[in-house]
């Protein structure tokens, strides 16, 4: 998700000589090219080992290797040779370390987010070679589209979220994933615009329950969190359709009374549309409401109505 810290850790097993038997030249370097992505930010590297002795879960012959960063090409080089003699056992295995910190331009599902790293390495002929490996981060959205029963959107209803977003929306009207804990221009309640739309982007994939603390004036509040599960996709847009009934409620495109659609062409985001409905009921948890109780009063009434005129013609038919 967006904010989160990402390790990466480079493993690969090296020789230190190119070719074979009397045509083998000594590797003089390997270099290591990372393409540190936009999406990637704040990189740190934790550690760098060259391992002697193939175990690299012991620390029987390890070298640390003091590195701070990669230089501006993504570029580190490693001196595999010192006065001529190579510094490391051939069959080393090296192994850096560092993290990362996905940022707010990570790619929302799709392809994902690919980091390549390659390998090269120069022997003393300045000849050289490379392998390459690419690691994907993924991150997702997720959406809900506030609605009457009639299928027509609805703006100040407020929900509150199980995580933390920053404040203010991006210039495509989504909020950015902030992570579980408050902090100055984040907030975890939105309120839904006139479109009705709420959208997050940068969550993990799973499900989040969205409660609803607010209802727009004149409606009912939910009575249970709307669940909402980001799912992973190859799609980059979104285009939904949902299909309700007379009554507000999801059903298939052949029983429908009015439809609702969520589009967003900048991003795949899992959505769901969330009904609210007018009336003097209670919202449903179990029992029948009060307009049965108001009908039901209102028979009660013309029942007394009833015996009180049948007493009176009782009494003048005397």
């Amino acid at each position: 998700f967006i904010g989160q810290t990402l390790t990466y850790t480079i493993m690969f097993q090296t020789s230190n000589y190119n070719g074979d038997k009397k045509d083998a030249q000594k590797i003089v370097s390997y270099t290591i090219h990372d393409t540190l992505p936009t999406h990637l930010r704040d990189v740190v590297i934790t550690e760098c080992i060259v391992d002697n002795d193939g175990d690299v879960q012991t620390k029987n012959d390890q070298s640390v290797l003091t590195i701070e960063k990669f230089d501006d090409n993504g570029n580190i080089e490693l001196q595999w040779v010192e006065d001529g003699k190579s510094l490391y056992n051939n069959g080393a295995w090296v192994v850096l370390t560092y993290t990362a910190v996905v940022d707010d331009d990570a790619a929302i599902a799709g392809e994902g987010n690919p980091n390549t790293v390659t390998v090269t390495w120069k022997d003393a002929a300045d000849k050289s070679g490379f392998a390459t490996e690419t690691a994907t981060v993924y991150t997702y959205a997720i959406a809900l589209k506030k609605v009457n029963q009639d299928g027509v959107a609805l703006k100040d209803a407020t929900f509150q979220l199980p995580f933390y977003v920053k404040s203010a929306a991006d210039d495509d009207g989504a909020y950015i994933y902030a992570g579980t804990a408050p902090a100055e221009g984040l907030t975890n309640t939105l309120p839904t615009p006139a479109n009705g739309e709420i959208t997050i982007k940068g969550v993990a994939s799973g499900e989040y329950a969205i409660t609803e603390t607010i209802a727009p004036n004149g409606y009912n509040k939910l009575t249970a969190p709307v669940v909402v599960e980001a799912q992973v996709t190859d799609k980059t847009t979104t285009h939904t359709t949902f299909y309700l009934d007379g009554n507000g409620n999801e059903v298939a495109a052949d029983q429908k009374v009015s439809e609702v659609k969520y589009d967003n062409a900048n991003l795949a985001a899992s959505a769901v549309v969330v009904v609210n409905k007018t009336g003097t009921e209670l919202p449903s948890t179990g029992g029948i409401g009060t307009t049965v109780f108001y009908v039901a009063g209102g028979v009660l009434m013309l029942a007394a109505a009833v015996l009180l005129v049948a007493k009176k013609m009782t009494s003048s038919g005397r």
